[in-house]
């Protein structure tokens, strides 16, 4: 998943993957590590054992907004998400920065404004970008979340995928690092 649209992955398998984490973004128990790695957290900072279950009050997703919220907007000592659980919601944040479609909580906020401002772009990343063009556009709960993604983007260089598959030529030549 890390690879998603970068020149060393193959068409084929990327469309797969993509197929996968459709899901995966909708139904945390199929992420097994983000489960494993963040359970005490979400237990301990969100008041939840059962995460993964959703009903009324525990809509899907509401955990691991909870935990994103943890990861990047406490600042109390207690209320921090372990090392391990952040590192695995970065994770989840990367991959979803890829991919509108990846993100449930975006797609399902921002289905009109994608037909009415973004139908022509569809290449990867292209959607993201089309809607932060036209955010003063959106409708309030589209630019909300799209106001918090591009705030993730500027506070975290991986999540700007485009950003980061620009610069990675230039980024390997002369940081001796790997996207």
């Amino acid at each position: 998943m890390e690879h998603l649209y970068t020149e060393k992955m193959v068409e084929d398998c990327e469309l797969r993957l993509l197929e996968l984490q459709y899901f995966i973004s909708r139904d945390w128990k199929l992420d097994p590590v983000l489960y494993h790695k963040c359970q005490g957290d979400a237990a301990r900072l969100c008041h939840t054992h059962g995460w993964n279950q959703t009903g009324e009050l525990m809509p899907p997703g509401a955990v691991f907004s909870c935990l994103y919220r943890h990861a990047y907007r406490t600042e109390e000592q207690g209320r921090r998400l372990s090392r391990d659980c952040k590192v695995e919601v970065q994770r989840i944040l990367h991959q979803r920065a890829l991919d509108v479609k990846l993100d449930p909580d975006l797609q399902k906020r921002c289905m009109t404004d994608l037909g009415k401002w973004c139908s022509e772009k569809t290449d990867a990343g292209q959607e993201l970008e089309c809607l932060q063009d036209h955010l003063e556009d959106l409708v309030s709960a589209c630019r909300e979340v799209v106001g918090n993604l591009t705030e993730l983007e500027s506070e975290d260089v991986q999540i700007d995928a485009l950003l980061v598959r620009a610069c990675e030529p230039v980024t390997q030549a002369y940081c001796h690092v790997s996207p």
